[in-house]
């Protein structure tokens, strides 16, 4: 098990693939990120199963951040912490909603204003290829805005030639620091899917704990959903087959005796033990269980 303590954690700030021009990570002054992050989790570059969970804010109230209709070759699960998120003209995430975004399903376009806040987990999913962390798309975006410029979710340079070159500037960053080019799996979803927790019920499934289970998605078996201890309950999870992702959304308590609070994260590995969660005020916690990656070996065509 592993803690990560929201209030202990830096924030990080990039200009973006999506916008920044030519603007490096080293110097961004302020009022010109793209946005600015905390990373609770990270998972290992290069290897399978690899994700990112972070706290993402928009930041800048002159330069709103210009999303394009796009796509990925990775899943995303998104809670909306403040704010009313847009994921395509008209379409909101609102606060305490949930969305997830699988690989290859279209979105946008879109714009970030100004203290929009989400819980955003990354991931590799079903039929994807490795998944590409932050940490290495600012160092490859750097390397690419020496010799070019980010604007509105396009990547442009000049060859030696003089030929003017356009790209999705996600793409281009995730080419430059992978050295492959970007292969995106076809959609097994036509649209996001956007949920609302609040039209599900809670579970009782011990005294003072109760479940909401929003959705299992693809073959792997991603799941989303809340669990609720009230005030001085306790409750066990058992160790699963699928690493867990959880987040503090309000309350307060402990995790075998470690304490947590309002957006802290907690992740659980198959390999640990199970771990007993008490509540110290009333806990609300949103889960995931990250998808179970199948050896491509094994797939069957």
């Amino acid at each position: 098990m592993q803690i990560a303590k929201y209030d202990e954690i830096p924030w990080a700030v990039s200009p973006g693939t999506r916008g920044g021009g030519s603007m490096t990570s080293d110097n961004i002054s302020k009022g010109q990120e793209g946005f600015k992050y905390r990373q609770l989790f990270t998972g290992t570059p290069g290897e399978q199963g690899n994700f990112e969970m972070v706290v993402l804010r928009t930041e800048s109230k002159e330069n709103p951040k210009h999303y394009p209709r796009h796509r990925h070759a990775f899943d995303q699960v998104r809670l909306t912490l403040a704010g009313e998120a847009d994921w395509t003209p008209g379409s909101v995430t609102p606060e305490g909603w949930v969305i997830y975004m699988g690989a290859g399903t279209n979105y946008g376009p879109y714009d970030r204003q100004a203290g929009h806040e989400q819980l955003h987990i990354q991931f590799q999913g079903a039929g994807c290829p490795p998944f590409v962390n932050y940490e290495e798309l600012t160092a490859a975006r750097d390397i690419l805005a020496k010799k070019g410029s980010f604007e509105k979710g396009v990547y442009t340079w000049i060859d030696e030639q003089g030929k003017r070159h356009n790209k999705d500037g996600h793409a281009a960053t995730v080419e430059c620091a992978t050295g492959e080019e970007l292969v995106i799996p076809p959609a097994r979803f036509a649209d996001p899917i956007n949920m609302n927790p609040e039209a599900y019920d809670w579970i009782e499934i011990t005294s003072g704990v109760q479940h909401k289970e929003l959705g299992s998605f693809t073959e792997a078996e991603t799941r989303v959903s809340f669990l609720r201890l009230e005030d001085g309950a306790s409750y066990e999870v058992s160790p699963t087959e699928q690493a867990t992702l959880l987040f503090v959304r309000s309350g307060t308590g402990d995790v075998d005796g470690q304490t947590i609070s309002e957006r802290d994260g907690i992740m659980l590995d198959p390999s640990n033990p199970g771990v007993t969660f008490t509540a110290t005020g009333a806990l609300d916690l949103f889960v995931l269980a990250l998808p179970k990656l199948s050896d491509p070996r094994k797939v069957v065509q």
